[in-house]
C-alpha cells in the first residue's frame, strides 16, 4: 500500500495573470491549501492527498479546480479562459503568409471590478452554497468545463429547475425573468453546432448566441451562488 502524501499535479494554463490572482482567492476560502502558486512562476500547482499514481487523488484536484474556475467564470463572465480554448480549430503559434510575414495574435487583456472584500464574501458564499446544495456544485462544474457550450448552459437551467422548480420560481428566487429563461432554451437547443447548439435541426430563431449565452449564466449563478450560499441567520 502506498504512502498517502500531498501531491501536486499542474493546473490548466489560464491566459491571464488576473485570473490566477483571483482563483487563488477564491481557492482560498473553498478549498484552503489546495492551489499553491510556484515560487518564481506564475504557474498554479493542485494540492491533494494521495499518491503520485492514485486515479482519485488526480480526480479530485480536477474536480476542485473546475469547480473553483466555474466560480471565477460566474463572478466574471470574461474571466477563466484557458490557453487550450484559443483558437481550438488551429494549432497555436504565428499566423504566417506566403511572403513569409508573421502576424502573432494576442487575444485582449480584461479587468474586473471588485473589491478584495467583494470577492472574499462571494468566495465564501460559493463554499455554502456547494455544501447545501449538490445542484449548485453541479452548476459550477459545468461553467468551469473546457471549451463551454450550449448544452453546458442548457444542463446548468436543468439543475436550477431542479432546485427551485419551475421557471416562475427561478425567475423569482435569481431575479431573472421567464423570458431570459425560455431564451436560453431555445438558444441553447437551434444554434448551429459549431456555435455550440444541442440538435441537429434548427426549428426556430435563436434569440442569444453562445456569447450571449455565457453572459446570461454568468449573472445566473452568481446570483444562485449569493441566494443559496447566504449566511445562516
Amino acid at each position: 500500500m502506498e504512502e498517502v502524501v500531498r501531491v501536486y499535479f499542474r493546473a490548466p494554463e489560464l491566459r491571464q495573470a488576473t485570473d490566477i490572482k483571483l482563483l487563488s482567492m477564491f481557492g482560498a476560502e473553498m478549498f484552503p491549501g489546495f492551489l499553491c502558486l510556484q515560487s518564481g512562476e506564475n504557474e498554479l500547482r493542485l494540492g491533494v492527498d494521495g499518491s503520485t499514481t492514485d486515479p482519485e487523488a488526480e480526480a479530485l484536484a480536477g474536480e476542485r479546480f473546475q469547480i473553483l474556475l466555474g466560480v471565477l467564470r460566474s463572478w466574471s463572465a470574461l474571466a477563466g479562459q484557458r490557453t487550450d480554448e484559443l483558437n481550438t480549430t488551429i494549432g497555436r503559434g504565428p499566423i504566417t503568409d506566403n511572403n513569409g510575414n508573421q502576424t502573432v495574435r494576442v487575444g485582449s487583456v480584461h479587468e474586473y471590478q471588485g473589491t478584495e472584500d467583494e470577492i472574499i464574501s462571494y468566495a465564501k458564499c460559493a463554499k455554502r452554497a456547494c455544501e447545501r446544495s449538490e445542484c449548485v456544485r453541479n452548476a459550477l462544474w459545468l461553467n468551469g468545463r473546457r471549451d463551454r457550450n450550449a448544452a453546458d448552459y442548457y444542463m446548468i437551467y436543468e439543475y436550477a429547475k431542479q432546485e427551485f422548480g419551475k421557471d416562475a420560481d427561478i425567475a423569482s428566487a435569481l431575479n431573472v425573468t421567464c423570458k431570459d429563461l425560455e431564451r436560453l432554451r431555445c438558444s441553447a437547443n437551434n444554434l448551429a453546432p459549431r456555435e455550440g447548439g444541442r440538435h441537429a435541426k434548427a426549428s426556430r430563431p435563436v434569440a442569444w448566441s453562445l456569447g450571449n449565452q455565457k453572459e446570461f449564466v454568468a449573472r445566473f449563478i452568481r446570483a444562485w451562488v449569493t441566494y443559496s450560499g447566504a449566511p445562516s441567520i
